[in-house]
């Protein structure tokens, strides 16, 4: 096939918004190329896509020249100095494609140092995760497992689960087909980002225990909590959604997890509660680049006052002594701090993970103990 024409109909396919990862594989299995040429013409479709939301972004700025700014930025060298807006904000806004709007957000949240370093790390794929299945294996005879079958892995530093997918030094080598293995088909392992196992191992479930995941969606924590559980107790599963419940049942069948069922136990009758709200969903915005157009200033303030009900409901299902715990994919205080603050109960624990500071995604987890006796 023809090279030209193949780039040119590649663009276009990603202009009109197809993922690029796919026409990237597409347009490198039609093309004989060899490394450098393959390099080439990966690099010019990836700078293709980030082009094209750079602008998506910009183009509802308020500053007008920052279109102008975007379209030097296409270049793989930078502009000089006085191509830049001297505003903090709207240089930051411009650097790392980011609405302007959202940037004061994460400014206010992490300093302007900080901001610039989480969207900095937000613009770079994240890490390839997977969560050894501890019902059915360790981590240690999933690495090799998975090494039998030419994945390398290297442990992870947050959770004891944890297997970092490594990358391959050659670059014509097949991506790893994760979900292809004999070790996923006989689940053995999750794909599960570190933050959302931390997340799991924060909350203190042990055997026996009864704990309710209230946002349970497709049940990614659900499942490493009943590691946890060693899949002794009750694990109870709660989610507005029901399609994506439907999705969990499939997963913990796969998993072996038997300690689960659907619904809410009675009125402070459990150990645990996670409270996983929606939220804005900042945390892992290197793996949902768009949200950066589509999450809007309203949007985001309409999501506090749903998280504090959650969070009360969550905790009138804790027992005397037990713990609830409020978590979300996102880094601001508005949804984070200020959310479980609300809840005047002591704190055992509370963090916020970030991708330039720990590399998994962003994640905030506070841990609260409901007192034995309440006046």
């Amino acid at each position: 096939m023809d090279e030209r024409a193949a780039m040119v109909a590649a663009l276009g396919d990603i202009l009109r918004g197809e993922g690029t990862e796919a026409v990237v594989a597409r347009t490198l299995r039609a093309l004989a190329l060899d490394r450098a040429g393959r390099r080439r013409v990966a690099r010019t479709l990836f700078r293709a896509s980030v082009l094209r939301l750079r602008l998506a972004f910009l183009a509802h700025s308020d500053a007008p020249g920052a279109l102008l700014d975007a379209l030097a930025r296409s270049d793989e060298q930078p502009p000089d100095d006085d191509v830049w807006p001297t505003d903090p904000l709207a240089r930051l806004s411009v650097e790392q494609s980011c609405p302007a709007w959202l940037c004061a957000r994460l400014v206010e949240a992490l300093g302007l140092l900080g901001a610039r370093a989480f969207l900095a790390a937000s613009n770079l794929p994240g890490p390839k995760t997977l969560r050894a299945n501890t019902l059915r294996t360790t981590r240690a005879r999933l690495a090799a497992q998975l090494a039998a079958e030419d994945i390398r892995t290297s442990p992870g530093a947050l959770s004891p689960w944890s297997l970092l997918v490594s990358e391959r030094d050659d670059d014509d080598a097949p991506r790893a087909n994760l979900t292809a293995s004999a070790a996923w088909r006989d689940g053995l392992f999750e794909i599960q980002d570190e933050s959302s196992q931390w997340c799991a191992l924060a909350c203190g479930a042990h055997p026996g225990d009864v704990v309710v995941d209230l946002c349970a969606g497709r049940g990614g924590k659900a499942l490493a909590l009943a590691a946890c559980m060693e899949g002794r107790g009750a694990l109870w599963l709660h989610d507005v959604d029901e399609r994506a419940l439907a999705d969990a049942h499939a997963r913990l069948e796969r998993a072996g997890v038997r300690c689960a069922q659907r619904g809410l136990p009675a009125p402070a009758t459990a150990d645990v509660v996670l409270v996983d709200a929606p939220c804005s969903a900042l945390g892992p915005l290197r793996r949902s680049p768009d949200l950066r157009s589509t999450l809007t200033a309203g949007g985001l303030d309409a999501l506090p006052p749903v998280q504090r009900s959650l969070l009360a409901q969550g905790a009138a299902l804790v027992r005397p002594g037990g713990r609830v715990v409020y978590a979300t994919c996102t880094v601001l205080p508005d949804e984070n701090e200020r959310v479980a603050s609300a809840l005047a109960w002591p704190v055992l624990e509370q963090r916020t993970l970030l991708p330039h500071v720990e590399g998994c995604d962003g994640f905030f987890v506070s841990v609260r103990a409901r007192p034995p006796r309440e006046c």
